[in-house]
């Protein structure tokens, strides 16, 4: 879908393609969030349903209700968190309560607790940075567990510094356009939760970089989502060491 955007963020009015994934780059404080919600008021009305991540913990208790996307709140459930999330006041089991919990297991809990109670297709998510507090390992399966929802009908719009979540959504992509019924099963079990079905299309994915005014485009043809600022920045690390390595005069 087209977006028109015009505000701070940006010098000039754009127009900007929104696919069912969509993140947003950039340095810190230089308006992604404000560029989010921008697109968000203009999606609003195409979407009965929109959620915001992460979001403040509630101990509002749901009726269970069949979901389709139950498997998916199980996969973030027995693979990522590796703990069951329940209401109810029954301490007879080894438990103990949200509060005392992890930062990242209580935002991946609101979100099991959304996929199980609310989540319907054509819903739009937003994600501030899903990757706070997670280790790579789980930022990784967080990228396929993206996959696995857009390929369920949830939109997607996300603001991200993780290489790791990035690098990991141009393999998904990748693995979508060279998967066939010969080689599915050895490509599957390339990736971290073994699931073929979290392989994005080329033509879902949107990514885009925000700073100095200007919003471009960072999908390439070749299927990479070239942010050159990560490699930027750990190319500086590997020069700081090796200078202070091989320095004579300490």
């Amino acid at each position: 879908m087209k977006v028109k955007i015009n505000n701070s963020c940006i010098k000039n009015e754009r127009t900007i393609d929104i696919k069912p994934l969509t993140i947003i780059l950039g340095r810190n404080n230089v308006g992604k969030t404000r560029l989010v919600y921008s697109f968000v008021d203009e999606l609003r009305p195409y979407h009965k349903n929109v959620f915001y991540f992460p979001i403040q913990y509630t101990d509002a208790y749901c009726a269970p209700r069949t979901s389709e996307f139950n498997e998916v709140a199980d996969v973030i459930q027995d693979q990522i968190l590796h703990g069951k999330f329940e209401f109810g006041e029954d301490e007879t089991f080894d438990s103990y309560p949200i509060c005392e919990a992890s930062l990242s297991a209580k935002t991946l809990s609101n979100f099991v607790n959304y996929l199980r109670f609310d989540a319907e297709k054509n819903d739009l998510v937003v994600f501030s940075e899903p990757e706070t507090n997670l280790h790579p390992f789980a930022q990784v399966q967080f990228a396929e567990l993206i996959g696995l929802l857009v390929n369920k009908g949830i939109n997607i719009i996300m603001t991200i510094h993780s290489p790791y979540i990035v690098d990991h959504l141009s393999n998904l992509i990748i693995a979508k356009n060279k998967v066939n019924d010969e080689n599915i099963n050895k490509i599957e079990s390339m990736f971290y939760l073994k699931n073929h079905n979290s392989f994005l299309s080329k033509d879902n994915v949107a990514a885009y970089l925000l700073g100095n005014g200007e919003i471009t485009e960072l999908l390439e043809d070749t299927c990479l989502i070239n942010w050159s600022t990560f490699g930027d920045v750990s190319n500086d690390l590997r020069h700081i060491f090796y200078d202070l390595i091989n320095r004579e005069d300490a």
